[in-house]
């Protein structure tokens, strides 16, 4: 049940798509995802929009970061494309109403909720990618990225947008400007920046810590923090 929960509450998470095709025309083919018989019709939304990154050598890893992310190690990977923005609510609905798919959420009847007040992950029946903190509170915001995905989902979302799921290093190439960046962020060392926040994240060191100092107490708009920089 813990397990289940931790793979399906995803709410901190980012669903994008990726193509090894320099051409512009993506690949709808994706082994092992889970979305077999799917109606395989790319559409044209914004996350469309893609950054090609030309492959190379890089330091891949953290010293000081948690066991996953350890040792750190040289990795090279392929020239690719990612997505510019995560997929929105209004995307994934777009896919769902195309296809008729239905989640591992929604198959099990439930999904894991983070609580404030515990500190801790429950399983709340009802969440989903429509209601990621269950039915009887608000809906998602169709401009916020997609919750509650889980990697099957994610894998089947990708094959019908003609794309792929982006592996770790090439998220973490993608992260580090091209494998280029050794700072923490993309952007830098430091989240916040002449007294604003760079990205939507958790506040504190603790579970316990209050959120909402970027902003935004759960998700925040797709592109928010590009826009609210220029501004």
């Amino acid at each position: 049940m813990v397990v289940r929960s931790l793979i399906l509450a995803l709410s901190m998470m980012v669903l994008t798509a990726c193509s090894n095709n320099q051409g512009g025309k993506s690949q709808a083919k994706n082994e092992n995802n889970g979305s077999k018989g799917l109606r395989e019709t790319p559409v044209s939304t914004k996350e469309s929009e893609m950054i090609y990154f030309k492959g190379g050598p890089f330091t891949m890893g953290s010293g000081n970061g948690t066991l996953n992310e350890q040792p750190v190690h040289q990795v090279t990977v392929k020239s690719f494309k990612i997505d510019k923005y995560p997929v929105t609510v209004s995307d994934f609905r777009r896919f769902i109403q195309t296809t008729g798919y239905q989640t591992d959420a929604d198959k099990f009847g439930d999904s894991g909720v983070f609580d404030f007040n515990t500190s801790g992950w429950i399983l709340v029946p009802g969440a989903n990618w429509q209601y990621p903190t269950g039915k009887k509170s608000s809906p998602a915001e169709d401009n916020h990225p997609v919750t509650h995905v889980s990697w099957n989902d994610a894998g089947a979302y990708a094959v019908w947008i003609g794309k792929r799921l982006p592996t770790e290093a090439e998220w973490e190439y993608a992260a580090r400007c091209g494998g280029k960046s050794i700072m923490r962020f993309s952007w830098g060392d430091n989240l916040i920046v002449d007294g604003k926040y760079r990205a939507n994240v958790w506040q504190g060191n603790g579970l316990s810590a209050k959120q909402g100092a970027d902003g935004f107490v759960l998700t925040s708009p797709v592109g928010h923090y590009g826009k609210h920089l220029v501004e």
